[in-house]
């Protein structure tokens, strides 16, 4: 094993037109899951980046202190604006970017969180933009073998 920690640049994002609540304890449980593996995290972590005052601050944090990975976790829903700003900062720096969504329960009617649509239109704008990334589909609380 290396002595060495990875740092992780965790930025959980989310729309306050979906369940804020769940995407908050998505977004815990993912950070928890990543201090229980041992990384070091840094960006917004556990704080939902809801809008554009939020996102400076995390971009300018992100742009001092590269973290080892980006990991963009699409707490709920959003549109694909601040993704492709984070990640073409991380592609400058060859920092790999890794989308993460969350499965919604079916309970009929409208969808929670909504976030594999939010990494769909994520990946997609990052394509045309020629900036790579890998994604994952689990809650925080999958069996290690799903989270390669």
């Amino acid at each position: 094993m290396s002595d060495t920690t990875l740092t992780i640049g965790l930025v959980s994002i989310a729309r306050p037109t979906f369940d804020v609540p769940l995407a908050q304890s998505i977004a815990d449980g993912v950070a928890d899951r990543l201090e229980a593996a041992g990384c070091t995290l840094t960006g917004s972590g556990r704080t939902l980046i809801m809008d554009t005052a939020a996102l400076a601050a995390v971009q300018d944090a992100l742009a001092a202190a590269p973290p080892d990975l980006l990991l963009l976790l699409q707490a709920s829903f959003a549109d694909s604006s601040m993704a492709v700003l984070l990640a073409e900062a991380a592609h400058a720096r060859r920092v790999p970017v890794l989308l993460w969504a969350v499965p919604d329960a079916r309970e009929g009617g409208r969808l929670r969180l909504n976030s594999l649509c939010g990494i769909n239109l994520a990946g997609h704008a990052l394509m045309l933009r020629g900036v790579p990334y890998d994604y994952l589909l689990a809650s925080p609380g999958a069996p290690a073998r799903w989270i390669k």
